[in-house]
């Protein structure tokens, strides 16, 4: 496909790029620049902080096993919100319950029509409100039958909860595109897209587009069938709204960050999803990240809605499709995605990276002895015609003239991440126990709390909170924090009153006891049955995390509390967890871990790690923490690593040949993190390739298993995993 835009050549011809004139050779000698938007950049939105939406609460993940017709790997994310009820001597002190907010939230979104978003509309359209799509049966009888569908594209984000201005990926809650179709003779003139009503919301969990053929990324059809208005009321919009207890909560518009054409193509065994990026004129280091680029192309596979997957790799429920589109899949698991399987909600479908868009926008022999256009030219032709219809109307603003959306209510065309941060490389994981000295090396905010009470201890706080500032203030001397319940209050007699009757005291923390070995306990806590109580263990963890971002969104994670049960007197306390997602299309077995200052520098972190591999053995399928990692979380992980596959390697016979993928399999790692701990620990023969056939020295394994007193016992035994019978029979 030719490396350069149309545009130039369009400009000087004056005319429709498909004419017939400019087939063949032409299309690719008449090359042009990317357009360069003679608008001036419009003024960038205020953000707020940000926050999650929670539309996929109700989604389940993919069907990942293997067969013929299947891919091997399918890869998701998400998180949800949630609140509960608290005692009233403590009531104001605490996050609102979910329910209300999203209520108020959504009541919001319904009825949020202010007259700044009229007057700018106005401002944007006035003078553009010319329909752009023409028709032209010429267009229609060159159209190369291989294109099974072609319109316009955009690209979305929206922000997680408590960030002001994405600094990386991990910054955000979740990615979309919106598809919007056109009639197959349909080119592009000056003003803006007519609304067919035949828009499709895709969401794309895994927040980025595959990048490699190695990427294999699950994404689902949310909205189909729908209007511009709808996808303004119910997807795009952001609201401020206030509740009692947790101050001004704020969800935040999505954010575009691209535009340009698409087309559905068929080779005939597969199917292709093409685009070129019209918008923005020039891509940055967001859609770089975010795998958005000049043009590319992906491999479009259809998931049959009747085929079975893992309980926790599955839609509720599945797209209504009709008997005859059924049968197209002809009882295999995937099928090549025709527009027609996409016109339905809840349609999941896989998307395969590709190189470059050569194969999508191949030309067939019969096309080509017809006479008709090649895909690559009709793409081409489109493209040139929606970038001089891009350079007419407003530049890169050109997205909210066709959105119809106001300027003043959500935030530019974002092609850099915030200042400060380091692209590709945001710091996800913090794990303060292998901190020197108890303390981070480097804190980004000075902390807000100045000192923390957790029961009888007293504790300088690492990083600033978000304790609602209503209630703790902007600078707060000392905040009490029950040690039972992680209830809290900036007063002194409040918090004591409330010590005395915590109804937690009493009885063992929330949760069911899944492992007790010694002193030492874990408790799985729904976030969902027990909302309160994981906000305000997010909220009080905060306190020592760097770029914890979940505090009220907590429905669709599972927690993991480390206790300590003090022999003399009997009493547990939490000491530190771990939480994962209940659903993960990585197969990330942790999405959080502290062990709080305290009780760090005693390898119970090492506990926590170990709890999450046997539960992705239990679970059947291999599992790693979400990256990236920070810094002082590679390390241990590593650490955690290393110690799991000493421990195997050391019992395998000395001559035996085995491969990266038989290590993972037996210690349920990621093969990848096999690789990363194998050339860490330096005791792999030279010259052997890791993923084929590997040696290892032993001699070598032993030393690093000396030189890092790595213990040959397993921080974890599948033994002390309580079943539900004996919780049952304890309780």
């Amino acid at each position: 496909m030719p490396g350069t835009r149309s545009s130039a050549r369009i400009a000087a011809n004056g005319s429709s790029p498909n004419s017939s004139q400019e087939k063949g050779s032409s299309a690719k000698a008449n090359v042009g620049s990317k357009r360069k938007a003679d608008a001036e950049a419009s003024p960038e939105s205020k953000r707020g902080k940000k926050e999650q939406k929670t539309l996929e609460e109700t989604m389940q993940g993919v069907d990942a096993e293997k067969s013929s017709e299947q891919p091997e790997e399918v890869q998701m994310a998400s998180d949800g919100e949630g609140g509960d009820d608290q005692p009233a001597n403590f009531k104001d002190e605490q996050p609102a319950e979910n329910e209300e907010d999203e209520k108020h939230n959504e009541d919001n979104h319904d009825g949020h029509t202010k007259e700044d978003d009229k007057s700018e509309s106005k401002t944007n359209t006035a003078e553009n409100t010319n329909n752009a799509i023409e028709h032209s049966p010429e267009r229609e009888k060159m159209m190369p039958s291989s294109i099974l569908e072609k319109g316009i594209i955009y690209f979305f984000t929206r922000g997680r909860v408590g960030i002001d201005e994405p600094e990386s990926v991990q910054d955000i809650a979740r990615s979309y595109f919106v598809l919007r179709p056109l009639p197959t003779d349909a080119k592009l003139g000056d003003g803006t897209i007519e609304d067919l009503k035949n828009n499709r919301l895709c969401a794309l969990p895994k927040k980025v587009l595959p990048k490699s053929g190695r990427d294999r990324f699950m994404t689902f059809i949310e909205k189909a069938n729908v209007t511009i208005q709808d996808l303004k009321d119910n997807f795009m919009q952001g609201s401020d709204y206030s509740t009692q207890t947790a101050g001004t909560r704020h969800a935040p518009p999505v954010t575009p960050v691209g535009e340009g054409v698409y087309a559905i193509t068929t080779t005939g065994r597969e199917s292709h999803l093409a685009y070129l990026l019209t918008i923005p004129s020039e891509p940055g280091e967001v859609q770089e990240e975010m795998g958005i680029r000049s043009k590319g192309s992906f491999v479009l596979s259809v998931k049959n809605p009747s085929t079975s997957g893992p309980a926790n790799a599955s839609l509720p429920q599945g797209p209504d499709y009709p008997k005859e589109i059924m049968e197209e899949f002809r009882g295999l698991r995937w099928t090549p995605a025709a527009p027609k399987f996409l016109d339905y909600a809840n349609a999941q479908f896989l998307l395969i990276g590709e190189s470059d868009v050569s194969k999508a926008l191949e030309p067939s022999t019969k096309d080509e002895k017809h006479g008709k256009e090649k895909p690559e030219e009709e793409m081409e032709a489109l493209e040139g015609e929606d970038e001089l219809r891009v350079k007419h109307l407003s530049g890169d603003d050109t997205i909210f003239d066709d959105l119809g959306i106001s300027q003043k209510e959500y935030p530019g065309v974002q092609t850099t991440w915030s200042e400060g941060a380091s692209p590709g490389v945001p710091v996800l994981l913090r794990t303060p126990e292998n901190q020197q000295n108890g303390s981070p090396k480097k804190a980004t905010m000075e902390p807000n709390v100045l000192n923390v009470v957790l029961g009888k201890l007293l504790i300088k706080p690492w990083y600033p909170s978000f304790y609602p500032e209503e209630l703790v203030g902007r600078r707060t001397e000392r905040l009490y924090v029950c040690q039972y319940c992680f209830k809290y209050s900036k007063e002194l007699m409040p918090w004591l009153a409330h010590t005395k009757v915590c109804k937690n005291k009493q009885t063992p923390p929330p949760g069911d006891l899944i492992y007790h070995k010694n002193e030492y306990s874990i408790h799985e806590v729904d976030g969902e049955e027990y909302k309160l109580y994981t906000q305000n263990l997010s909220l009080f963890a905060k306190l020592f995390l760097e770029t914890k971002s979940v505090f009220y969104d907590v429905t669709t994670f599972l927690y993991y509390l480390l206790i300590h049960t003090d022999p003399n007197t009997n009493e547990g306390q939490v000491i530190g967890f771990f939480s994962k997602e209940k659903l993960s299309w990585d197969n990330n077995n942790l999405a959080c871990i502290i062990i709080f200052p305290p009780w760090q520098r005693r390898g119970l972190g090492q506990i926590l790690m170990g709890i999450s591999y046997e539960l992705s053995k239990r679970e059947g399928r291999l599992g790693g923490p979400e990256k990236p990692l920070s810094e002082l979380g590679l390390k241990s992980y590593i650490l955690y690593w290393s110690g799991a596959i000493a421990r195997y390697l050391l019992n395998v016979p000395a001559k035996k040949s085995i491969s990266v993928r038989t290590v993972s399999e037996e210690t349920y790692m990621q093969p990848e993190d096999v690789v990363m701990a194998l050339k860490d620990m330096k005791v792999l023969d030279p010259g052997k390739k890791v993923d084929a056939g590997m040696t290892v020295n032993k001699a070598r394994l032993r030393q690093w298993v000396e030189a890092n007193r790595a213990s040959a016992v397993n921080p974890v035994d599948p033994q002390d995993f309580v079943t539900r019978e004996e919780d049952d029979d304890e309780g």
